[in-house]
């Protein structure tokens, strides 16, 4: 039995004697290694990335990258990467086709952590500059740059989301960065441009919202409290509010202090809705002031700001989740207000909250899309290389692979990937059934070859590895005939 692998997975053929323990064999295998297999497979699909970036590459073939040049059966990952530095790869563009699958990596970082690392990764790369680096080290470099690009597209979707139509010349938001085709340098020159351009809009952004809250109070409260939260956005404008002289004073310029100490926490991406109730809990808190029962009213007013802060946090993490939940990937979610996209962007613009069962739902469809991204993008690469190995090449109807090398007449070879993200390929008749003449095998097993070494040298890992020293020119026959033989002797010499 001969076995070829691509990851973990592998090609058998084996007769009919040997199948069954084949197959409990590999059953076996596969068991022992699921668990390095899954680590090993979420960042196996960039890894063609890295090489191609090196070689100065990426972007040639729409919706997968380009494919590193051909390569024989020598080459491998460490000679594809020889020269990858820091330098080499934060100048480099990142592939078109692998651009959503980093988006979908720098969604799912969002979701576990909310620490900006745009500085640690500027220092990194700086002190580093000159340090030889692995594929993976790299991929770690586009995923941390891409990352923080969404952590800022995020924060602008959501403020135009919650801005609504408001959001005109007055508030010139900045446009979101696409990274298909960009540089780590680039990103990271982006991402600090942004954030001085948010930080300056800041202020104005924070008038703007106690300007809808005021609006949004005289609507529904009596004139004594707006013209009371009137008072506190004046203090907040940089005026200071009149509060007479005397001990009466003293008093209510603390108070006056304590407010303005939580509504300079309160974050300007936070919704009108909010900024409404912390005015008017710091209004009632002001009121309350001179029968010296603020107190309660302070603790409400900082309770309010607590849940803007968790409200934007939660927008932002939607709008992560929305950016690379994009209409393609899920053309079948049906429509309406409680489809997931849907809730997404009720959270995105400050009209929901983001519950547990949202989040879950939410994280799910992300894992399962990020899934499919990888598995279209290992499949696209190896498309692509056995294209350039000269195999006519085209895609069945579940998203599986065929190839027939133009020498070929009557069979093919046939690639796939599983839910473990395992490659795995079979060699297959016209009609669709597992080929096993050996002379094709062999032709095969030739042509495999320079099929690995561009896979290795495009970053996908791949050996061919003999499973046993089992012949497969196993004749059932003649072994039937032998065995008849041998029976015939013994009744010949049987008394």
């Amino acid at each position: 039995m001969s076995s070829w692998k691509a990851g973990v997975a592998s090609f058998n053929l084996v007769t009919p004697a040997q199948a069954a323990a084949a197959k409990a064999a590999a059953a076996a295998a596969a068991k022992a290694a699921a668990a390095q297999a899954a680590h090993q497979a979420h960042m196996q699909a960039l890894a063609h990335m890295a090489a191609n970036n090196v070689l100065g590459v990426t972007g040639a073939k729409a919706g997968a990258g380009a494919v590193a040049a051909k390569a024989g059966a020598a080459a491998g990952a460490a000679g594809a990467h020889t020269g990858l530095s820091v330098a080499t790869a934060v100048i480099t563009p990142i592939a078109v086709g692998a651009a959503a699958l980093l988006v979908t990596y720098g969604a799912a970082r969002l979701a576990g952590a909310a620490v900006d690392g745009l500085v640690d990764l500027a220092d990194s790369i700086e002190r580093d500059r000159a340090r030889p680096i692995c594929s993976d080290e790299a991929d770690e470099l586009w995923i941390s740059a891409v990352t923080e690009v969404t952590r800022r597209n995020a924060r602008i979707a959501a403020l135009r989301g919650s801005l609504g139509g408001g959001a005109g010349p007055d508030l010139p938001l900045p446009e979101p960065c696409a990274v298909g085709g960009s540089t780590v340098e680039r990103l990271i020159a982006w991402c600090r441009s942004v954030d001085e351009d948010l930080a300056k809009l800041d202020s104005v952004i924070a008038a703007e919202r106690r300007r809808r809250a005021l609006r949004l109070l005289r609507l529904s409260q009596p004139p004594e409290l707006v013209a009371a939260a009137a008072v506190v956005d004046v203090s907040m404008s940089g005026s200071s509010a009149q509060s007479g002289s005397g001990r009466t004073a003293q008093l209510m310029a603390n108070v006056d202090a304590e407010i303005l100490a939580a509504m300079d926490e309160l974050p300007s991406g936070a919704g009108d809705q909010y900024h409404a109730d912390a005015l008017r809990m710091a209004a009632k808190a002001r009121a309350a002031a001179a029968t010296g029962r603020e107190r309660a009213w302070l603790v409400e007013l900082r309770e309010k700001v607590r849940q803007a802060k968790r409200a934007v946090e939660d927008a932002h993490l939607a709008a992560g989740y929305l950016e690379a939940l994009d209409s393609q990937d899920i053309a079948d979610e049906p429509s309406g207000p409680d489809t997931l996209i849907e809730r997404l962007r009720a959270v995105r613009d400050g009209r929901s909250v983001l519950g547990d069962d949202l989040r879950a739902w939410a994280g799910q469809a992300l894992a399962d899309l990020e899934l499919a991204r990888e598995r279209a993008h290992v499949l696209a690469t190896t498309r692509d290389v056995l294209s350039d190995q000269g195999f006519d090449v085209d895609t069945t109807s579940s998203g599986a692979i065929r190839g027939a090398h133009r020498d070929w007449r009557g069979f093919y070879v046939e690639f796939d990937i599983d839910d473990r993200m395992q490659l795995s390929a079979a060699l297959r008749t016209v009609h669709g059934a597992r080929e096993d003449n050996p002379e094709r095998v062999t032709d095969w097993r030739e042509r495999y070859a320079p099929v690995e070494g561009s896979l290795s040298q495009a970053g996908v890992s791949v050996s061919l590895e003999p499973a046993a020293d089992i012949s497969i020119s196993f004749d059932a026959t003649a072994d039937a005939d032998e065995e008849s033989a041998k029976v015939a002797r013994k009744q010949r010499k049987a008394p």
